[in-house]
């Protein structure tokens, strides 16, 4: 079971990564435990990962349409690697 400090943390990370319309990647000094501790979010239901790497709360997700929920993983997989470009559909989209 997690901390409470954990919980709101991560509660907090989610809520800042959808406030921007993205999906949240786990990053920082702790990036294994934070991504660990999402994982078993998802394992549990309250988090999905549409992407491995890539989480968010799975109450906003099931609130989201195609494209919108397109979006999230692309800003996403933006903050993940930000040297990518993206063409043709995602880009279009965008």
């Amino acid at each position: 079971m997690m901390s409470r400090s954990v919980e709101e943390r991560i509660a907090d990370l989610l809520f800042q990564a959808e406030a921007r319309g993205s999906c949240y990647v786990p990053y920082g000094e702790d990036v294994e435990s934070v991504r660990r501790a999402l994982q078993r979010r998802a394992a549990a239901g309250t988090v999905v990962s549409p992407v491995p790497g890539l989480f968010a709360s799975a109450r906003t997700w099931e609130g989201l349409k195609a494209d919108a929920r397109s979006l999230f993983v692309a800003r996403g997989l933006q903050q993940a690697h930000p040297d990518w470009v993206f063409s043709g559909p995602t880009a279009a989209l965008a």
